[in-house]
């Protein structure tokens, strides 16, 4: 089943109500308006939905909902554009689930081996300096957010002599996000809610230049 609702007050609303009485749908899908990232995205979180910015076309949708199905093999006539470098090792740090389902799905879809952490603490556990090619972080999270997190893997790699790539994921699209991203050490950043053709571009981007540094 497939709930999917206009992330207004009354939607979001509705889907708390949905979420108290028990309501277990396959899919959760908020749909919200360009510029509402703040509040009623964490709201939609909150309530096990993933969010798409409107306006969102069909094909969006679809796509969305195949990943979060999970990985299928791309046509091999796309897939030497399509796919990062096989066998691509990365983090991902997300605590919301739907998120983390989205993530992993499109980065398996893509090549990669992915290792997942729900928190900045947990993430921190599991990285060790050469481990991963990139870690993907969430920048909001209990525990341990994702700037501190990167402060303290970029603190590690200090002495080892090696650099991760880390790229951002936020639902807060201000400059400044960027800015606090990139004084973290973080080397990118991408808005939620994640788009695959954007974040694809930019993972290529910032792995290639990470192998050429």
């Amino acid at each position: 089943m497939l709930a999917l609702i206009a992330a207004r007050e009354d939607g979001l609303a509705l889907a708390e109500r949905l979420v108290e009485t028990g309501l277990v749908a396959r899919h959760r899908l908020a749909l919200l308006a360009y510029g509402l990232q703040g509040e009623e995205a964490r709201r939609c979180a909150g309530a096990g939905f993933a969010v798409l910015t409107k306006p969102v076309s069909p094909r969006e949708i679809f796509g969305l909902l195949r990943a979060l199905d999970g990985p299928r093999p791309a046509p091999s006539s796309t897939v030497a554009v399509a796919a990062l470098p096989t066998g691509t090792r990365v983090l991902l740090v997300e605590d919301n689930l739907i998120n983390q389902r989205l993530a992993r799905a499109l980065l398996e879809r893509w090549g990669c081996e992915v290792t997942l952490a729900e928190h900045g603490a947990e993430a921190l556990a599991r990285f060790v300096p050469g481990r991963f090619d990139l870690v993907l972080m969430d920048m909001q999270m209990p525990v341990l957010d994702g700037l501190g997190a990167t402060r303290e893997i970029r603190a590690r790699e200090a002495d080892q002599g090696r650099r991760v790539t880390i790229v951002a994921m936020t639902a807060n699209a201000m400059a400044s996000d960027r800015e606090a991203c990139l004084a973290a050490g973080m080397d990118a950043h991408v808005p939620k809610p994640l788009r695959p053709r954007q974040l694809l571009a930019t993972l290529r981007e910032q792995l290639a230049a990470g192998r050429e540094g």
